[in-house]
């Protein structure tokens, strides 16, 4: 009976800490039980580079985190000084921002994981004066491609279209000496990727 009766309490506790947590795509986030403002960041790994940061409703960085390496891989935030409101918690990696609103009202915290907004950066490689640029476009949305010059010239400029997958290569072996920015922009987002040669 007794046995039993540990299993139906593992079984409940178990219920409990999953009900709680809610999956991004490639975190977890966990409200401590006894402490609804306390917040655990799970990471698959420790080991990525990443920029966490907690915003307001209006885009305005309470909390800002960037490091290369997490000595583990669970991160406790406490947000007991907050006021009741919206809020966003912001995990940047090498290639997305996820996005997970949450809402502090009085004695609970509620994440909102199935409103969580992932954006896809674009992937670089350089491989000696070739510029490989990957971009993932999930909805096959066009991705704008520009090449400046350190003078804000544009030397190339492509719209591409038609995948999941997109990609580009840009040869520079010929290119004079000096820094070009590459800028991408999809779905209403910019990126910049400067070329020093």
């Amino acid at each position: 009976m007794k046995k039993l009766i540990s299993r139906i309490m593992l079984v409940a506790l178990f219920t409990i800490a999953t009900v709680t947590m809610a999956r991004a795509s490639e975190f977890y986030l966990s409200v401590k039980q006894d402490d609804c403002r306390t917040i655990d960041l799970i990471l698959p790994k420790a080991d990525q580079p990443l920029k966490i940061s907690f915003t307001d409703e209006e885009g305005e960085i309470l909390y800002f985190d960037e490091k290369s390496n997490f000595s583990s891989n669970i991160r406790r935030y406490d947000f007991n000084s907050l006021p009741n409101g919206d809020y966003f918690f912001v995990v940047e990696s090498e290639t997305k921002i996820a996005k997970v609103p949450l809402t502090f009202v009085e004695g609970k915290t509620i994440i909102a994981a199935d409103k969580e907004e992932t954006i896809y950066k674009p992937y670089f490689r350089v491989e000696n004066k070739v510029i490989s640029m990957n971009m993932l476009s999930i909805d096959e949305t066009p991705v704008e491609v520009k090449v400046y010059d350190s003078s804000d010239i544009l030397l190339y400029d492509e719209v591409l279209t038609g995948n999941k997958s997109l990609g580009k290569r840009f040869d520079f072996t010929k290119a004079s000496r000096g820094d070009y920015k590459i800028v991408v922009k999809h779905d209403g987002n910019t990126f910049y990727k400067i070329v020093s040669l």
